[in-house]
């Protein structure tokens, strides 16, 4: 399982071209997601299930941690197992629907009114993809790729990156 991991931090590093930072982190998070894993006695990517990755994040929940630490971590999950489905290693994607909790500012209620539906697309964008401020002002609609569910931003130092964006974020665009 280690190998796979590896393999995809070496993809985002040599493909995509992550900062060593973002690569750090992903390594970390996803680090400490395969030792959940190994503590559930799960030896194989393709044998976990929604169950196993929405315990994870309420385990975390329950450690007292953040909600935006707990949604970034569910983000490399997702990136990962988009990884994972990409090269045909596993067959879905445990992790495309689990949230991570949220403040009651996402939930807003079924509205027509075209600023509180621009604004629910932003922060959902926000949440899912944790971009800066400066990202998501710059970003164009067709730099969003619905099928993929990722976006592609401008960050620090005009380096060009990938995000992924959450299912709930796509429904909101």
């Amino acid at each position: 399982m280690e190998k796979h991991l590896e393999d995809f931090i070496q993809m985002l590093r040599s493909e995509k071209y992550y900062s060593p930072h973002t690569c750090s982190n992903y390594r970390r998070d996803l680090k400490q997601f395969l030792d959940y894993l190994q503590q559930q006695q799960i030896e194989s990517w393709d044998k976990v299930r929604y169950e196993q990755v929405s315990g994870y994040a309420a385990k975390r929940f329950r450690l007292g941690r953040k909600s935006r630490s707990i949604a970034r971590a569910l983000s490399s999950i997702r990136s990962f197992y988009q990884y994972l489905v990409r090269n045909h290693l596993v067959e879905h994607n445990p992790a495309r629907e689990v949230s991570a909790p949220k403040d009651r500012l996402l939930t807003a209620a079924d509205s027509n009114d075209e600023l509180v539906l621009r604004d629910l697309a932003i922060f959902e964008l926000i949440y899912s993809s944790g971009l800066r401020l400066a990202e998501l002002v710059s970003i164009d609609l067709d730099a969003i790729d619905l099928t993929q569910q990722q976006l592609l931003v401008t960050g620090k130092g005009n380096k060009m990156r990938y995000l992924p964006v959450g299912s709930k974020a796509i429904s909101a665009i």
